[in-house]
């Protein structure tokens, strides 16, 4: 039976090998920054997958990169291959027929042409001006057969060469948000604490001379764990949570029968509503 150790035993050692060859990577890394235009990258069977995440990646950041399938090129989609552009392409073989047809093209138009392969004698390989040897001995099935191990050592090479390349470009987390609108991951990005009307809406405002019973109901009204406390002038005097709340019950304080300013912080943190959602949760946690 396999196991789960030798399994991940085999992929970290295969995962290492490719120290070996850093300076080959270092090349490849350098030759992608320096790419002018779109970034054109193939993939043969199941290393199509990690090739696209690679030109997803840098796509991301505003670098131009587009994943071609090979028998698209050869029916049109060369067009996006451009003169002396810089092309990768990922074969475990180095010997596959329908991406080998488009070698002859791509170095016709004085391309660089940077290949990954577990077989750097390959037609692949030996065409290549940079070519990154997969060091790929097992793949860690009964038959060493299935594409298991070597994908992910190509998802990890092409992961390092995607940071590699974008340290490179100096490209600035500015361009990363910009190209991220939308989610979770858009709002914490790009998203202003003004952005956020949801708590604009449920408006759980107080008054220092607010019952504390009205408080706690304002603060269940608004399902936020916590309340403002404003002057006549809607000027923040200081906050009101169901940490402060607790707090005082278990002092054994007469919560029910006071008001809010015995039992308010008049000290917050506080954050302009024009700083991002990000900014807002790093003074959160701090």
């Amino acid at each position: 039976m396999l196991s789960l150790n030798t399994y991940l035993q085999t992929t970290t050692s295969t995962l290492k090998a490719l120290t070996s060859q850093s300076e080959t990577i270092e090349l490849a890394a350098r030759a992608l920054a320096d790419a002018p235009g779109v970034l054109s990258v193939f993939g043969a069977g199941k290393n199509a997958f990690p090739v696209m995440k690679f030109a997803a990646s840098l796509r991301s950041v505003g670098i131009p990169a587009v994943y071609i399938h090979h028998n698209d090129a050869m029916h049109g989609d060369l067009g996006l291959v451009g003169d002396r552009s810089v092309v990768l392409v990922v074969s475990k073989s180095g010997q596959s027929d329908d991406l080998n047809e488009i070698l002859p093209i791509i170095i016709e138009r004085n391309c660089t042409l940077i290949a990954l392969t577990n077989q750097p004698d390959s037609k692949l390989g030996r065409t290549a001006q940079i070519t990154i040897p997969l060091c790929v001995e097992q793949e860690g099935d009964p038959w060493n057969a299935l594409p298991m191990i070597s994908t992910e050592v190509v998802l990890t090479l092409l992961n390092y060469l995607s940071l590699r390349v974008i340290e490179l470009r100096n490209v600035p987390k500015e361009h990363f948000a910009r190209n991220h609108p939308g989610g979770k991951l858009g709002l914490l990005l790009r998203g202003t604490v003004e952005t956020l009307d949801g708590w604009q809406k449920r408006r759980p405002f107080v008054t220092p001379e607010t019952s504390m019973l009205d408080a706690m109901l304002a603060i269940s009204h608004a399902k936020v764990g916590i309340c403002c406390v404003v002057d006549e002038k809607d000027n923040l005097v200081g906050v009101l949570t169901d940490g402060d709340i607790r707090r005082a019950l278990s002092e054994g304080r007469d919560v029910l029968h006071d008001t809010v300013n015995h039992f308010m912080n008049p000290s917050p943190k506080t954050i302009c509503s024009q700083d991002s959602v990000e900014q807002a949760l790093h003074v959160l946690d701090a």
